[in-house]
């Protein structure tokens, strides 16, 4: 799990961004401080990072990512990490390897999409990370969530147009191609369980939070999607909760 602190330079006189990843070994009961990052050079009056996601292959084989382009990358379980170029300074939202060599990154530029500005991108590896080539560039988006079910087939989510289209992305070929798909609903993430069942979530604005209301199915490798009743005492924010919250 990553997440973000900050704290203030009394030598440097400007304010610092700490990338900070949490480790867990008794299922989410007490969190120890594994990876500590600090952001920002000399003369920076304020410098903005953060770790946005960290997915693992394995017990030892992980990626940590963020905004403003940031890769880091673990073979030991965490216990050290070297940063990856990316070679994009984009806003990094999610990534997903279906084995130690092959992975798939999404994220976009954070410009607004609602006036045509946002830009998202794929990033894919198939030498562990040690090389990120741009598999996609999409204008007039922003790109969230991504899942793949093997090594050819995947789905990527996001808003799409004027910031209130949901955006869905399909691959049959690596992400050689795509396949787009627009609803009139804010896709955030996406699960799937094999190549044909899958689940999306949507996003809703309430009192300037958002957080995900909706949740919906599909039986046929996303031609079809249908609502999904979910019983639930919270929302879930990501597909991945689910089996916590009790799908219906």
């Amino acid at each position: 799990m990553g997440v973000a602190g900050e704290e203030k330079d009394k030598n440097w006189e400007f304010q610092k961004t700490w990338g900070i990843i949490l480790y867990t070994t008794d299922g989410w009961k007490t969190w120890t401080v594994q990876f500590k990052k600090q952001f920002g050079q000399k003369g920076e009056l304020f410098s903005s990072h953060y770790f946005s996601k960290v997915f693992f292959i394995n017990a030892d084989i992980g990626w940590a990512i963020g905004n403003k382009g940031i890769i880091y990358h673990t073979k030991d379980g965490g216990k050290h990490w070297t940063q990856q170029e990316s070679g994009t300074t984009f806003d990094l939202e999610d990534v997903q390897f279906v084995d130690e060599k092959r992975g798939w990154i999404v994220g976009d530029n954070g410009a607004n999409v609602e006036e045509g500005d946002g830009e998202g991108i794929v990033l894919y590896t198939e030498d562990g990370g040690e090389t990120w080539h741009t598999q996609l560039r999409k204008k007039a988006t922003w790109l969230s969530g991504l899942f793949f079910v093997n090594k050819d087939t995947g789905w990527v989510t996001g808003i799409a147009k004027n910031g209130k289209q949901g955006l869905l992305l399909h691959t049959t070929d690596v992400g050689k191609t795509w396949i787009s798909t627009t609803i009139e609903e804010e896709f955030e993430d996406i699960f799937f369980v094999n190549k044909d069942r899958g689940w999306i979530t949507i996003k809703e604005i309430i009192a300037m939070f958002y957080r995900t209301t909706k949740l919906f199915i599909t039986e046929d490798g996303g031609k079809t999607w249908k609502k999904q009743k979910i019983g639930l005492h919270k929302y879930p924010y990501r597909p991945f909760e689910l089996n916590k919250t009790g799908v219906k």
